[in-house]
């Protein structure tokens, strides 16, 4: 399990500030970009995975988190599944959480097939990663002020798709820095075309994420969280202890993935009763069980086939 230090931090909230642009990385890190590579390549080598996300709603997808206690989604659901991971409530139960995207025009019959299989079922407008740049002191003492920046969330505009962008957002799903001449050769199209597609489609609606399993103690940590104002989140996609934030539709509730330490933890309990009024309520779920955290790629293909905003 990695340990990111603190000078990879700031690259990676250069990185991810960059849209996982090297030179622009440097030059808001102030560091070659050389130092940028050097940096990826070691945090690859100790475990780190990144991965292309989308903006799925600007593919006419909506993404679903999905909470039970069985094994998982209906199977028709399954080679869509983005995230699963099984967690323990302070219940004395474990519960499976899941999140797969469905194309939007089928988001009512999948309510109404799941609806009342599951302890829980939410249509999320998006899944966020924060930009690791601020620690748990100063996220609290923000916090508590309740005075934040203003936060906009990116405007999403609907693009039309092809097979040539469901390769690349296959493949960069696996692994972002796969070079396109790599995906060329191994899916046997032409290295311009894929390009032409990489400007023109993908580049636009991709994000650059990052993950990695933290090595602490204290396995990751879910925590829901009931926001005072939409603003708060310009602090929340801030924080280097939040892995994720699987953002609420109506963007006023979200379920973090932390890591956090015992003694942080403790003083992030100590102090949540007080920020109730500034920047919202927080709840600890439960702690996830790291060996059984695990991602996947939609197979875009056949989802593109399906929705509107598909031309395959």
């Amino acid at each position: 399990m990695p340990t990111i230090s603190s000078a990879q931090r700031r690259v990676l909230a250069a990185l991810l500030r960059a849209q996982g642009d090297v030179n622009v990385a440097s030059r808001i890190a102030k560091v070659t970009k050389q130092y940028i590579y050097d940096v990826v390549r070691r945090l690859r080598s100790s475990g780190v995975k990144f991965y292309a996300e989308p903006v799925y709603r600007a593919l006419g997808l909506t993404p679903v988190l999905v909470v039970n206690e069985g094994d998982g989604t209906e199977e028709a659901w399954s080679r869509n599944v983005i995230f699963s991971a099984r967690y323990y409530g302070f219940n004395g139960r474990s519960y499976k959480l899941e999140v797969f995207v469905v194309s939007e025009d089928k988001i009512d019959s999948v309510f109404r097939e799941l609806s009342g299989k599951c302890l829980a079922l939410t249509e999320l407008y998006d899944i966020l990663q924060p930009v690791p740049e601020i620690g748990l002191e100063e996220f609290l003492n923000k916090a508590a002020s309740g005075k934040f920046e203003k936060f906009q969330l990116r405007t999403i505009k609907r693009v039309s798709v092809d097979r040539y962008d469901a390769i690349l957002m296959s493949k960069l799903g696996e692994d972002y820095f796969t070079p396109l001449k790599t995906i060329a050769e191994e899916k046997g199209v032409n290295r311009s075309t894929l390009s032409y597609h990489y400007r023109r489609h993908v580049k636009s609606v991709i994000r650059l994420r990052y993950h990695y399993i933290p090595s602490t103690k204290l396995p990751p940590l879910l925590l829901k969280v009931n926001l005072a104002s939409r603003d708060a989140l310009s602090l929340l996609t801030r924080c280097s202890f939040v892995l994720e934030v699987f953002l609420g539709r109506d963007k006023s509730d979200a379920l973090l993935i932390t890591t956090l330490k015992a003694e942080q933890l403790w003083s992030l309990m100590r102090k949540t009763p007080s920020l109730q009024g500034t920047f919202g309520e927080i709840n600890v779920s439960g702690m996830i069980d790291p060996s059984t955290i695990k991602r996947g790629v939609p197979d875009y293909e056949s989802l593109f086939a399906s929705t509107a905003y598909g031309r395959l």
